[in-house]
């Protein structure tokens, strides 16, 4: 009896350590945070339009919190990063002025930080994905895909710039 309490107190320490640890792996978006960046759709009519967007920490770097602002189309939209206990993962909440919510996940991978999730409104529910890549001239590239009829469509494509 003594021998199942130890082990299993081992294996909840364990368990709470790795759940304390994984906290950390919001410092993904280390090279995001504090910045400010101006952008511009590529290839597109509407390329005059001005994008910012910047992210911060908040509840002492527990949530990464980001804001996209689009003046000219009365475009909010705050993104909520968190490490989500139930599901081991780094997940988002996005709330946008526009009668629209985004939740999903979130990774970084290979230098990209990728979300996967579904966007909510009142017509109904589409999937989407979006990368976000600091590319070699320290631009900030950002493309956004909805699925349409089972296929990947390109939404927007941003460049940005830091401020």
């Amino acid at each position: 009896m003594k021998t199942i309490f130890v082990v299993l107190s081992f294996i909840v320490f364990f368990l709470n350590a790795s759940l304390v640890n994984c906290q950390s792996d919001l410092s993904i978006f280390d090279d995001f945070v504090g910045k400010e960046w101006i952008g511009h759709y590529q290839d597109s009519e509407d390329s005059l339009l001005v994008h910012t967007i910047e992210w911060e920490y908040d509840l002492n770097k527990q949530v990464v919190k980001e804001i996209k602002v689009v003046p000219e189309v009365n475009f909010l939209c705050e993104t909520y990063f968190y490490w989500d206990y139930e599901t081991a993962q780094i997940s988002y909440l996005s709330l946008m002025n526009k009668k629209m919510i985004s939740k999903g996940k979130a990774i970084l991978e290979n230098g990209r930080l990728m979300l996967t999730g579904k966007t909510f409104f009142p017509e109904g529910v589409q999937e989407n994905k979006k990368t976000y890549e600091i590319n070699k001239n320290g631009e900030l590239a950002d493309h956004f895909y909805r699925r349409s009829k089972g296929i990947w469509v390109m939404g927007h494509f941003i460049i940005y710039v830091e401020q």
